[in-house]
């Protein structure tokens, strides 16, 4: 664990991005563990080090696997909700909790993507409290994301423009937002021919059969996205500063799974005849 003192204000820009890069090999599973070394005070300062241990099911993938789950057993967990109930008694949509929860109820979820859930339950807590104690350059962070992606009309457009963002990251941004920005490319890249995709039957399920597959990627499946982003950058600039570099992946892939869930739900919700 990194004392609060220690980061970030004494590492270089390269420094840092060689710890960022050492837990992302670890969640990416291409190593087993790392240990960071890096001297504070330009080198004349003592020496610190920290362990990074590899997360086995909070990673981009395993954030894809949970949506995936959500977005084919769409049905199966509007009943576990009981929304149509929810909606009718106008009562407000569940809180990313409570879905987290009712996917584990949803007998066809699969038991590796329940895993991954129960993972993102435990931390959710957590993630939470990190976020309720914004300061305010992450504030600024985060209303800068979210402007940026404002305007995106498909997920490969929403991944252009992470990519463009994370490339321009540097020591003035929050602590901890190029690495939840490169967990964001990883997640989206890896889910653009799944659950970000046109040919998805979730959003053709929501468009009602309709409209053609360009109208389907404008809508739907970016907002997903958006939201995916959203949650991976709040709860890795969180969990960066509660927890250090090993911290903030994981906090990342816990936010964007409750955020991208509570997106499938809220479609579903929409969907729902009143």
């Amino acid at each position: 664990m990194i004392a609060d003192d220690c980061w970030p204000p004494h590492a270089t820009a390269r420094q840092q991005e060689g710890i960022e890069m050492a837990h992302l090999l670890c969640t990416r599973g291409l190593v087993a563990s790392a240990v960071v070394v890096w001297f504070l005070g330009g080198g004349r300062g003592p020496v610190v080090a920290q362990s990074v241990a590899p997360d086995t099911s909070l990673t981009a993938a395993g954030h894809n696997q949970v949506v995936k789950a959500a977005q084919d057993h769409y049905e199966a967990l509007a009943r576990a909700l009981d929304l149509r109930t929810r909606k009718r008694q106008g009562q407000p949509k569940p809180t990313e909790r409570e879905i987290l929860e009712a996917l584990l109820k949803v007998e066809q979820v699969p038991s590796n993507a329940k895993t991954i859930v129960r993972a993102a339950l435990q931390r959710l807590p957590s993630v939470d409290r990190a976020s309720q104690r914004r300061s305010p350059s992450i504030e600024r962070s985060l209303k800068e994301i979210d402007d940026l992606l404002a305007s995106a009309r498909t997920p490969r457009d929403v991944l252009q423009r992470v990519s463009e963002r994370r490339r321009l990251a540097g020591r003035t941004d929050a602590p901890g937002l190029a690495l939840a920005l490169r967990l964001s490319e990883d997640m989206l890249r890896d889910g653009l021919s799944t659950i970000y995709s046109s040919r998805n039957r979730f959003y053709r399920e929501m468009a009602k059969g309709g409209v053609g597959d360009a109208e389907l990627d404008n809508g739907d499946a970016a907002d997903v996205a958006k939201e995916d982003v959203k949650g991976a950058v709040a709860g890795g600039i969180g969990g960066f500063v509660a927890g250090g570099p090993a911290a903030a992946g994981p906090a990342a892939a816990v936010a964007a799974v409750g955020k991208s869930a509570a997106e499938v739900v809220g479609k579903v919700w929409d969907w729902i005849a009143d």
